[in-house]
């Protein structure tokens, strides 16, 4: 919703989008929050799971997943 529909999904643009938003909450000493999706096939690690390439992991301080047991439980496991 944020990049538009011309968005080409490259490790450069994911690292590059992700780093502006970083430097700005470092400059204001803030925390921002992005939510974003995981893939629904099943991974060994969990944080392989989240959608996109690994520049989403590895231009923030720290990810979290949240992960329900099966749909509608309502009870999910937070990595």
């Amino acid at each position: 919703m944020i990049r538009g529909t011309t968005y080409d999904n490259t490790y450069a643009n994911d690292y590059r989008d992700l780093s502006t938003l970083k430097r700005l909450a470092d400059a204001h000493g803030i925390a921002v929050l992005l939510i974003h999706h995981l893939r629904k096939e099943k991974a060994d690690d969990v944080f392989n799971r989240i959608s996109g390439t690994t520049a989403i992991s590895g231009a923030v301080d720290s990810s979290f997943t949240l992960v329900e047991e099966r749909r509608g439980s309502g009870r999910a496991k937070l990595s």
